[in-house]
């Protein structure tokens, strides 16, 4: 049984592989594979978000991405090819 649509691969009863960026999420974690947002290129962008009323710079290993605060709750971020936006 395939409870997943393209573009991502069924793997067995508990698990999925996102064909976008290749991690093996539980079935339990499909809001990855619905929502899975990786950077095909170098990608900077703009975001506003009245939770991130913070300034400063940070970087994600994880996601490869930079964010930059300058103003409260506007966030300039730059991924990587291949990590994760917002």
């Amino acid at each position: 049984m395939n409870f997943v649509s393209e573009p991502h691969e069924y793997i067995g009863p508990e698990y999925v592989v996102c064909s976008s960026c290749g991690k093996t999420v539980s079935r339990t974690f499909l809001a990855h594979v619905q929502n899975c947002k990786v950077a095909e290129k170098l990608t900077i962008s703009f975001l506003f978000r009245l939770t991130s009323a913070w300034i400063g710079v940070h970087y994600s290993k994880r996601d490869r991405r930079f964010c930059i605060n300058l103003i409260p709750c506007c966030t300039i971020w730059i991924t990587k090819k291949g990590g994760q936006r917002p």
